[in-house]
């Protein structure tokens, strides 16, 4: 008997002296862990001030078409140092920007032209398709008889698309803005030109104007709240064709000159003499 109660007593010794060690074990993974969050941390503090004091390494310098005045003299790089933080904005990440500020008839403005030339003929098509005449010479516009819902819906969907509608407020303001007149980022943006920017601002208003009138045809002449859905999201995805074409050259699935392009508008920035944004 006594022989048992002293085995009893070693086995209970050793399994606590097992759960100390195992308590202490699991302390310290404790800490471990502890430890690498904070490491983790540093480091990601120490990344975004390195990031932060390279992009303050990039000098802006001015566009070479926007000097400040007449007996301007350029330097080979163009630097500026009349520059207000608060004055900084970017321009828009889509194809529309590829052929407003990028390097004339490269492969990225090529591309370019091409997703907005899908785009505007995509939307010319339909509503040519749509307001086709029949043989009776009219045009079927509003369809009768159809309940009130649907009328509800088509009111939604034509306030929907204007005022989800962004390339014609976009194209508006950068018309009347004008070009940038200075760039932080890739030597490529002191090439910019007005022709080239101009010409940008009108097919984004165009695609965008559009957009907003094949919405309303298609709207109107929608018989059920199913097809004035279908019909809206159908034009929706036609309009944001642009966004798609620089996500996937974001990517790289465009090719390389796509994906400096996309990454260089990303990360330039752009002031504007006697304008704020």
């Amino acid at each position: 008997g006594e022989g048992k109660e002293t085995c009893k007593h070693a086995d209970d010794s050793e399994q606590e002296e097992e759960e100390a060690a195992l308590a202490i074990l699991l302390a310290r993974m404790e800490k471990t862990e502890t430890q690498v969050e904070n490491l983790h941390r540093r480091l990601l503090e120490a990344e975004k001030e390195l990031q932060s004091n390279k992009a303050n390494d990039i000098p802006w310098r001015r566009i070479k078409r926007c000097p400040v005045s007449a007996d301007e003299v350029e330097t080979e790089d163009s630097k500026d140092t009349d520059i207000n933080g608060e004055e900084e904005y970017q321009l828009p990440k889509d194809i529309y920007t590829v052929i407003s500020a990028w390097k004339f008839l490269s492969r990225p403005f090529v591309i370019a032209l091409m997703v907005t030339a899908v785009q505007i003929l995509l939307l010319t098509l339909l509503l040519v398709d749509q307001l086709g005449t029949s043989d009776d010479t009219s045009l079927r516009v509003f369809p009768a008889n159809v309940p009130i819902i649907v009328h509800i819906s088509q009111g939604l969907a034509i306030i929907i698309a204007i005022m989800g509608q962004d390339d014609l407020r976009i194209a508006i303001e950068g018309y009347f803005d004008g070009i940038p007149t200075r760039f932080q980022g890739e030597k490529t943006f002191q090439e910019m030109n007005q022709p080239q920017w101009n010409f940008s601002c009108f097919i984004r208003f165009l695609q965008g104007l559009l957009s907003v009138v094949a919405a309303f045809v298609l709207a109107i002449q929608s018989e059920t709240v199913f097809d004035v859905l279908l019909n809206f999201l159908g034009v929706r995805f036609v309009s944001e064709l642009d966004d798609l074409a620089f996500l996937l050259s974001d990517l790289g699935y465009l090719g390389e000159q796509c994906l400096k392009a996309s990454k260089c508008i990303s990360e330039v920035k752009f002031q504007q003499d006697n304008h704020n944004k």
